[in-house]
């Protein structure tokens, strides 16, 4: 079982035509540090079992075909630096447990389905600057923090 590799600290299968849901044992890597699982057929929810991988430095599900709500378990990865989910169909708002990830350095939310963001998400996202407007295929450069690269939706 995938699960059960417990040394594992790096997962990359990118561009590999996966496809079927993200299976939820992943959540059992506890030594995971980079998940890139981007430019496959993925499909289903984001297991939030993924929540649990406390050594997390990247998440990367971008191009995928992932549907349903964002799950707020994301916001328990303390050691969280790069978060790539855009161009899935992804619905509701980012949780606002993502005030929590306080390491974040690259943030990718957008894509054909562009998640909702709330007041208090787009204050924790734009603290410290004066206005917030993410333009179609650009990014900002958000919350005084020289590398934070924030892509949340179409303007």
């Amino acid at each position: 079982e995938l699960g059960d590799l417990s040394k594992l600290n790096r997962l990359h299968l990118e561009n590999n035509r996966l496809t079927d849901p993200i299976p939820s044992e992943l959540g059992n890597l506890s030594n995971l540090e980079d998940l890139s699982l981007s430019s496959n057929r993925l499909t289903g929810s984001i297991p939030p079992e993924l929540g649990d991988l406390s050594k997390l430095f990247g998440l990367r599900l971008e191009n995928n075909r992932l549907t349903g709500p964002i799950p707020p378990e994301l916001g328990n990865l303390s050691e969280l630096h790069n978060l790539l989910i855009a161009s899935n169909e992804l619905s509701g708002p980012v949780p606002l447990e993502f005030r929590n990830l306080r390491k974040i350095e690259l943030v990718a939310l957008g894509g054909t389905a562009a998640p909702e963001v709330s007041e208090q998400v787009a204050d924790w996202l734009g603290s410290g600057n004066d206005e917030i407007c993410v333009p179609r295929s650009l990014t900002d450069w958000l919350n005084g923090r020289a590398a934070v690269k924030v892509t949340l939706a179409y303007c």
